[in-house]
């Protein structure tokens, strides 16, 4: 294998993340002749120390090497950070007490500020200025931490 190709790459990108014990939060892929910029940002359950950016770098680059790809390429490592999006009802779970922004879809639009008081299998509750507020899963366009 002398060329990247995205599949091959993402197949890297994850086998890095599973020797690691860590999870791909997102990755982007920009393949240009004969180079790629290879973006990743990882999670590990709790806070990514820059140390365990710098562990993740060091096994995927480890693995392209070893998969025989000759094309440069470029990485950027990084971890989800403080604004990081919310995407499921196990993330709203696991970041229970954080400051959030809602961003609300349909007929309700607007947004929402507060601290994660609960979440359900149904909704989230925040503690906001105005009090406890319950906000469906279904009425959220949008959310990430707030910090």
């Amino acid at each position: 294998m002398d060329k990247f190709t995205k599949a091959d790459v993402e197949k890297l990108i994850y086998r890095a993340c599973e020797l690691c014990g860590f999870e791909v939060y997102e990755q982007n892929i920009q393949l240009r002749k004969g180079s790629a910029v290879i973006t990743v940002r990882i999670d590990n359950g709790s806070i990514v120390s820059h140390e365990d950016c710098v562990k993740y770098t060091a096994k995927l680059n480890s693995l392209i090497e070893d998969s025989g790809i000759e094309d440069s390429y470029t990485l950027e490592i990084s971890s989800p950070g403080l604004k990081r999006k919310i995407r499921s009802k196990a993330e709203f779970v696991r970041f229970s007490g954080a400051p959030v922004k809602i961003i609300l879809g349909g007929e309700k639009g607007g947004a929402v500020k507060g601290k994660i008081v609960s979440a359900g299998d149904e909704s989230v509750v925040l503690k906001t200025e105005k009090g406890m507020e319950e906000i469906s899963y279904n009425d959220i366009k949008n959310s990430n931490l707030d910090y």
